[in-house]
């Protein structure tokens, strides 16, 4: 019986130790994960308003105050009235575009949008009115690659819409999702 009794003290012990190894274990993934939502969190948040955090925006006045016609499409060419600022060491330059001016009724139209080549962060643009229509969200665009054309998800009539023109930006390493801003935009289609 004293056998008996030591085989099941020491299971018992055995069992108590991987039970309190487990708990630790378990405590120990938990603070990681919390620490690297924390840090994902914190890096999403740096820069979320132009005015902070680690984006710097450029003021260029009005884009697309040039309305050239285009020899082949009809379209308007819209050049972006800035010269481009070199951003400080961890920072992102964000082109502010307060007001575009777009074909009206066309679903295929000619945007200012671009990613200075001083940044080392891809964009992603995304055009919303403030009725919360998306009317477009670019692909990646590269440092130094502007949209050029643009594919509208609606044609506007003639008339001025306001809305917010938001950036995200991605490491050019391994596409992780870094920080971002939204800028209040005027769209004008004429």
């Amino acid at each position: 019986m004293s056998q008996a009794s030591n085989a099941d003290r020491k299971n018992y012990i055995y069992n108590i130790i991987i039970i309190v190894m487990s708990a630790i274990f378990v405590v120990v993934c938990l603070t990681i994960g919390f620490l690297f939502w924390q840090r994902s969190k914190a890096d999403a948040n740096i820069g979320s308003s132009a005015s902070g955090g680690n984006t710097q925006t450029e003021e260029s006045g009005t884009a697309g105050s040039e309305n050239t016609e285009s020899s082949a499409s009809g379209e308007n060419n819209q050049g972006e009235a800035s010269a481009q600022a070199t951003p400080a060491p961890g920072q992102i330059a964000i082109p502010s575009y307060s007001a575009i001016t777009v074909k009206a009724d066309a679903t295929s139209v000619e945007v200012p949008f671009r990613n200075p080549d001083v940044n080392g962060v891809y964009f992603v643009l995304t055009l919303t009115l403030d009725d919360g229509t998306e009317l477009y969200k670019s692909n990646y665009i590269a440092p130094g690659e502007s949209v050029g054309t643009a594919a509208f998800t609606k044609a506007l009539p003639k008339g001025t819409y306001t809305g917010k023109l938001k950036y995200e930006t991605f490491s050019m390493d391994d596409y992780s999702q870094r920080n971002g801003t939204e800028l209040p935009i005027t769209v004008t289609a004429e």
